[in-house]
């Protein structure tokens, strides 16, 4: 009954003002696109220039029965006065980041949804109200923005007053489906390069439609403002010789127009725009630890942050003994054998003075019993490796018991053969128990 009431007083003052109006195309989006259906309510239309047709003003006791029905049924407070040249959709996307005044959505229901349906409008949907500058009430097609208080909104009723009130509360339908909307920010590189210690970089922001908003941009800590804060163009210089993933962020502060002195700022921040500096870092490598004599593997390095344009420098220590040796860029592909103990070592360079810290990988080569020197005259070692079914890539060593450990007796056949299967040594061993340990 409340809404019903209060929609027959704005009725009553449409009835009682002026339906003067001329089309105009001069109100744009954050991106310069033209917002259709919008109105000069102050002028007449071009085929009634002669006359003198202008909006009828609300008395004053018209205004008063309107603000003080609103104050009590919905704990409104009132902003501005009514007025026929603007309604809530062009107070909340237009004129609140200081455009013209006038009436948009006349013909139409949809006239503001260019402010986001479309790569054009400069808005993107949010899921929070404290993200959001602009609020859509979808079910009876009103808009609203957003105030520093969370749950208060600001926005025009129809032809009567500016009001703040209660997000979901005020004279019109279904005003809990809603849907928030922030500016969308976008940042953009000038050039792909990669910055060196003292260089700078250039980003951009594209110029927009907001009458009034400041630019402010911020840098991580391996950075410093070279120029352009303030302004839609910004560079940064390096002030770090290590390589290291950094970062750029511009918020916008806009929606300065209030309606009166109340300060209704919001401020929209970017995604933040990552990218490398100086020269590349290796934080990993990646491949079988273990391999019996004759397999091949890949290995691969992982470059921390975004990869940047690099060298790539392996080596496998000590030499190739007869193992196939093959790197390339990021991988490394080996064939191997000889069995052994080897470490693959990888670095990284790009266009900056200096390379990555080299990266160590330890690889063993013998399948479950390792036998060296191979080939010897003398005596000889064996190692025992863990079975790779094992959770853990651990090396292991055998320690020899006492008798007194009989719980740990066992007994080994202990061969020795060539590739071609014939039987160098062959003895059966007692007494023996082998205790495995981790050596890393």
């Amino acid at each position: 009954m409340k809404k019903l009431i209060y929609t027959v007083l704005i009725c009553f003052l449409i009835l009682n003002v002026s339906n003067a109006q001329r089309l105009i195309t001069t109100v744009k989006t954050p991106k310069w696109v033209t917002v259709p259906d919008t109105y000069d309510k102050s002028l007449p239309p071009l085929s009634l220039m002669s006359n003198d047709s202008k909006k009828t003003d609300m008395s004053i006791n018209e205004i008063d029965a309107i603000q003080k029905y609103a104050e009590i049924t919905y704990d409104a407070t009132f902003i501005s006065a009514p007025s026929v040249l603007y309604n809530c959709h062009s107070f909340a996307w237009n004129m609140s980041e200081q455009g013209i005044i006038c009436w948009m959505g006349y013909e139409t229901t949809t006239a503001e949804d260019i402010y986001w349906h479309t790569s054009d409008g400069g808005y993107m949907e949010v899921s929070t109200e404290a993200e959001a500058s602009k609020v859509s009430y979808s079910k009876d097609n009103h808009s609203a923005v957003t105030t520093h208080t969370l749950g208060i909104v600001r926005s025009k009723w129809g032809d009567g007053p500016l009001y703040e009130h209660r997000i979901g509360d005020g004279p019109y339908i279904g005003m809990d489906s809603r849907k928030y909307y922030k500016l969308r920010v976008e940042i953009a590189e000038e050039d792909n390069d990669i910055p060196c210690y003292y260089q700078t970089k250039t980003f951009t922001s594209p110029s927009l439609n907001l009458v009034g908003a400041t630019y402010t941009w911020s840098c991580s800590g391996n950075l410093e403002t070279f120029s352009g804060q303030g302004t839609n163009t910004y560079t940064v210089r390096v002030n770090s010789t290590s390589g290291q993933l950094s970062w750029v962020q511009l918020d916008i502060t806009h929606q300065n127009f209030s309606g009166d002195n109340t300060d209704i700022s919001k401020t929209s921040s970017s995604t933040r725009k990552e990218f490398w500096v100086g020269p590349p870092v290796i934080s990993n490598v990646s491949g079988p630890r273990y391999n019996p004599p004759g397999a091949s593997a890949i290995y691969s390095a992982t470059v921390e942050g975004i990869t940047p344009a690099s060298t790539y420098s392996w080596s496998l220590m000590p030499g190739t003994f007869n193992n196939y040796f093959n790197p390339g860029g990021l991988n490394c592909y080996v064939t191997w054998y000889r069995a052994g103990e080897y470490v693959l070592k990888v670095s990284a360079s790009n266009q900056c003075p200096g390379t990555s810290s080299p990266y160590y990988y330890p690889v063993t080569v013998g399948g479950y019993l390792l036998l060296s020197p191979n080939p010897t005259t003398d005596n000889v070692q064996v190692t025992v490796l863990q079975s790779q079914s094992v959770s853990e890539d651990v090396l292991v060593n055998p320690t020899v018991t006492t008798e007194s450990t009989s719980e740990k007796k066992a007994t080994y056949n202990v061969s020795v053969l060539n590739t071609f299967g014939t039987v160098f040594y062959s003895s059966k061993k007692r007494k023996v128990c082998l205790q495995f340990r981790s050596t890393i």
